[in-house]
């Protein structure tokens, strides 16, 4: 379209469909804001040692509705997985129960290979998924860079492609799932559970899952089979086990 008889030339090339934004704003109950769920926290780096804030969800309001096969929660207003990664402008990045159990040997690396050469970028108080993706993939690296457990990284990689899947990239979305498939397998024979919220049988669980959603439907019985019998099981893990056996089933027979 030619603005220009209006004094608008200037603008081309707009989308007269608007697209929906990527972003991890649901519908709110009527009268509550994103901006009531959402607070600013303040916390200080371990390796700067500046103190800034982070948005942090508030409690309360934001009521879960649903839980994937995967574990991932989905809520009435707002997804807290997009703010549960903390970043400092000196290009430190972790996930919040990461963000200050570190080594001086993990500090030297972050501050050698990260710091030292990090551009910062602009922050969001309000968190889109593009913005969640960029703070992920950075605790990604930093989580390589310091020789975090398999679990650390396999909880991030599964999040990135929770973060994918919201994004419509489902290339994308499968590399990563197939990444935590990977880290969670090798952290079930190194690792010392519990680590970061995940016991040993929700390890082998999630383990379970992305085995089946790679494709590998043995593995993933083989997995569930080595829990299903525990009756320290959690009963809601349990019932879980069944529900994906079942799933197994179905996929083979077709």
């Amino acid at each position: 379209m030619d603005f220009s008889k209006f004094g608008l030339g200037h603008i081309t090339n707009i989308d007269i469909v608007e697209k929906p934004k990527q972003s991890q704003e649901k519908k709110a109950d009527e009268g509550t804001k994103i901006e009531d769920v959402v607070y600013q926290r303040k916390v200080k780096c371990p390796l700067c040692f500046k103190e800034f804030t982070t948005s942090t969800i508030r409690v309360g309001k934001n009521q879960l509705s649903k839980v994937d096969d995967d574990l991932r929660g989905h809520y009435s207003i707002i997804d807290p997985v997009y703010y549960d990664v903390i970043h400092c402008e000196c290009g430190y990045t972790a996930i919040n129960k990461a963000f200050d159990r570190l080594l001086p040997t993990q500090k030297a690396a972050i501050r050698e290979q990260i710091i030292a050469n990090f551009v910062p970028i602009p922050l969001q108080e309000i968190r889109s998924a593009e913005y969640a993706l960029d703070l992920y993939q950075l605790a990604l690296l930093t989580a390589v860079i310091k020789k975090a457990k398999n679990t650390e990284r396999a909880i991030i990689c599964l999040r990135i492609a929770w973060l994918y899947n919201d994004l419509k990239d489902a290339e994308h979305e499968k590399e990563y799932l197939l990444n935590a498939y990977q880290c969670f397998k090798e952290a079930l024979n190194v690792d010392s559970f519990p680590i970061l919220d995940y016991d040993f049988h929700r390890a082998i669980y999630v383990t379970a899952v992305l085995a089946y959603k790679c494709g590998n439907y043995d593995e993933s019985l083989r997995l569930i089979g080595n829990i299903i019998i525990d009756k320290n099981l959690n009963p809601k893990l349990k019932e879980r086990c069944f529900d994906l056996k079942n799933n197994i089933k179905k996929a083979q027979s077709k």
